[in-house]
């Protein structure tokens, strides 16, 4: 294996790559793969979980082969290395040799066949459509601080993503909220239903920026082509727990109102919420929306909105941890607010011309 490229080059592509972090204690987790193949560069970093791919096109005369290599070590020396510096890689014998006009670094190296190897793709019933970047990031956004963190229910430590028709679903929920993102778009898919855990998650909206995106996916993995990177996360296999019995009931009291005055309100009024139980009351009564809390032993606060209300008076409980982060994914939106009759349940609904925002919070027994 042979190669020759400018610093600059090399780390603006390494960057993205080094965001994945190794929990394992094997030596080959904390190298990274460089592969030379047809005058292009392929740099992998991966973990038993996820899998990133940079693509550097090569212009200068190299030989194909591949290593692995510290990747702490190896990145050191180019961010160190001078502005503008012209960089010869080539393997020999089991190091790699890293050499510019005034440097020269001899790495041990470790077999790439030894490299983490995320399961093997199945094309069989493999997904592929093209979505754009900005769009899927704002959904995946609008959802995912309703992922749970209960390592028990581990079919909610994810998004699960359904596609079917002209749908494409995002939902997440921890059992005492639920959020649900649907895109509608002008090509039928077939149908699909994974789930994608929080890690994998948590890499895509890093990654994500504005452009067209392919997305692929397969019977073990979900993958993302960026421009010159490929991104793969392992799925959670499990069923997601049937939640659309909670949309069944739409029958209650409802009002709008504008997001960042809603979120703002809570916001003031919270400064003497008990830090233990964190609690708001909403308290509807003839087009007022009261806003309340209180500790012990007297303090307390409210805030009074106008609103379009003629429903009977209903006082609610909300925590403030599952309010505030759906109020956040709003800007400057008008949302609608609907306290269902059956269970007290609020359900907060945006909709644009092809997504629908639902988020649904189960209320704190008063």
């Amino acid at each position: 294996m042979k190669f020759t490229i400018k610093k600059e080059d090399f780390l603006k592509n390494i960057y993205q790559l080094n965001y994945i972090t190794n929990n394992n204690n094997l030596y080959i987790y904390n190298n990274i793969l460089l592969n030379v193949k047809n005058n292009i560069l392929l740099i992998t970093n991966a973990n038993q979980e996820m899998e990133i791919i940079s693509k550097i096109k090569l212009y200068e005369k190299n030989e194909n082969g591949a290593i692995t290599v510290s990747s702490k070590n190896f990145i050191n020396i180019f961010k160190n290395l001078q502005d503008n510096s012209e960089v010869l890689v080539k393997l020999k014998g089991d190091l790699i040799i890293i050499k510019t006009k005034n440097n020269k670094f001899n790495l041990s190296t470790l077999p790439s066949n030894n490299f983490p190897n995320i399961d093997k793709w199945v094309i069989k019933n493999q997904l592929e459509f093209i979505l754009d970047q900005y769009t899927f990031k704002n959904i995946i956004n609008s959802i995912y601080f309703s992922i749970s963190n209960d390592n028990i229910k581990y079919s909610l430590n994810g998004v699960f993503l359904e596609i079917k028709n002209n749908i494409i679903q995002c939902i997440a929920s921890d059992g005492h909220r639920l959020s649900i993102c649907t895109l509608f778009i002008n090509k039928k898919l077939p149908f699909c239903s994974i789930i994608i855990p929080k890690k994998g998650i948590f890499e895509i909206i890093r990654l994500l920026k504005e452009g067209n995106m392919k997305l692929q996916i397969g019977k073990n993995n979900i993958r993302i082509y960026i421009k010159n990177l490929i991104f793969t996360s392992k799925l959670i296999n499990g069923i997601y727990p049937n939640y659309k019995n909670l949309l069944n009931n739409k029958k209650g009291v409802s009002f709008k109102i504008n997001s960042d005055n809603f979120k703002n309100a809570i916001k003031r009024v919270s400064i003497l919420a008990s830090e233990k139980f964190n609690i708001i009351y909403l308290i509807l009564n003839k087009n007022i929306l009261n806003i309340k809390t209180q500790k012990p032993p007297k303090e307390k606060a409210e805030e009074f909105i106008e609103i379009i209300y003629n429903g009977p008076k209903i006082k609610i409980g909300v925590n403030l941890n599952y309010i505030l982060p759906v109020l956040n994914s709003f800007k400057n939106k008008n949302i609608k607010i609907l306290i269902k009759d059956l269970d007290n349940s609020i359900q907060i609904t945006y909709n644009t011309n092809n997504i629908k925002y639902l988020h649904i919070i189960m209320p704190i027994i008063i």
